[in-house]
C-alpha cells in the first residue's frame, strides 16, 4: 500500500489536473520510499526530488491557475495565494532538508504534504468541480499551456500508471 493513494473522490473534473495531482502524489510517495525503515537517507537523491517536487508544484499551480482564469474562475485569486503558499513551504523545506537531512525531519516534512495536498484537493479544488463541469472549454486551456506531468517528467512517476 502507497503512503498517499489517490481515489476517485480527489477527481476534479479535469483530466489534465487529475492528472497532475496523481503526479505529484507519485513523487510524494517515491519521497516516502526514499526513507524506507533499515536504509540510510541519501541525501542527493533526496534533494534532488524535493527539487523535482518544487518544479512540478509550480508548473502544476500555473496550469490549473491559467485554465481558471481562462474559464473566470472568481475565486482564483484567494486559490493562487493557496498555492503560493504551498510552493514557498515546499521550496523552504528543499532548501532545509538539502543542508541537513534527518530522517525524523524528513518523515515530519512528507506527512505535512500529504496532508496539505490531500485537503487542498479534496477542499479547496473541490470547490471549482461544478465551475469545471460548466466550462467545458476548460481543457483546452490546459493542453495549450502544455503536456502532463508524467510526460514533463518523462516518464510515468512510480504508482501513476496503476491509479489510473
Amino acid at each position: 500500500m502507497a503512503f498517499f493513494e489517490w481515489h476517485d473522490g480527489m477527481s476534479v473534473g479535469a483530466p489534465l489536473i487529475d492528472s497532475d495531482h496523481r503526479a505529484l502524489i507519485a513523487i510524494i510517495n517515491e519521497l516516502h520510499d526514499m526513507l524506507e525503515v533499515g536504509q540510510a537517507v541519501d541525501r542527493t537523491a533526496m534533494a534532488n526530488h524535493f527539487k523535482e517536487l518544487v518544479k512540478y508544484t509550480q508548473y502544476h499551480f500555473s496550469r490549473e491557475e491559467s485554465m481558471l482564469r481562462a474559464a473566470g474562475y472568481a475565486q482564483l485569486n484567494n486559490h493562487a495565494k493557496s498555492h503560493g503558499s504551498f510552493t514557498q513551504f515546499v521550496y523552504d523545506m528543499r532548501n532545509r532538508l538539502t543542508r541537513s537531512i534527518e530522517r525524523r525531519t524528513a518523515e515530519e516534512v512528507l506527512e505535512y504534504l500529504k496532508r496539505w495536498l490531500n485537503h487542498h484537493i479534496l477542499v479547496e479544488d473541490a470547490a471549482y468541480k461544478p465551475f469545471i463541469s460548466q466550462n467545458p472549454s476548460i481543457e483546452r486551456a490546459g493542453i495549450k499551456f502544455g503536456p502532463g506531468l508524467a510526460e514533463v517528467r518523462g516518464d510515468e512517476p512510480m504508482g501513476l500508471a496503476a491509479a489510473e
